[in-house]
């Protein structure tokens, strides 16, 4: 399911940039998925440095 979460969110990223970059829920989500999942694809990985998500 975490999995599925990251692809989401990357394609969310691709259509609407300015709504996953810019909204705390974004950033939120991101931060969970790279706390939580065992291994994050590198598109996940990718975003995460693009939005400077610290953890």
């Amino acid at each position: 399911m975490i999995v599925g979460a990251g692809r989401v969110l990357v394609s969310a990223d691709r259509l609407a940039t300015a709504e996953v970059r810019n909204r705390p829920l974004g950033h939120e989500l991101l931060t969970t998925l790279l706390r939580r999942s065992p291994a994050v694809s590198l598109d996940v990985l990718r975003l995460a440095d693009e939005m400077g998500a610290v953890l």
